[in-house]
């Protein structure tokens, strides 16, 4: 069982994140919360695609693991 502990894979934003809202644009699963600076992608519902750190101005999101 997870137990509660941390995802470690998949992508995450950085500070500097402006909240522009274009990753959630381009998100196929829509798994990214905007109402937080930096935003916070759902790592149980991300698909893996990479389309919002490609779309990222600021290029703040990043992949782990």
């Amino acid at each position: 069982m997870g137990g509660g502990r941390e995802i470690r894979t998949g992508y995450f934003a950085e500070e500097g994140c402006i909240g522009c809202k274009l990753c959630y644009s381009v998100c196929p699963q829509k798994c990214i919360e905007i109402s937080s600076i930096p935003v916070v992608i759902n790592q149980k519902h991300c698909l893996h695609c990479g389309r919002c750190a490609q779309t990222c101005p600021k290029q703040c999101i990043k992949k782990r693991g």
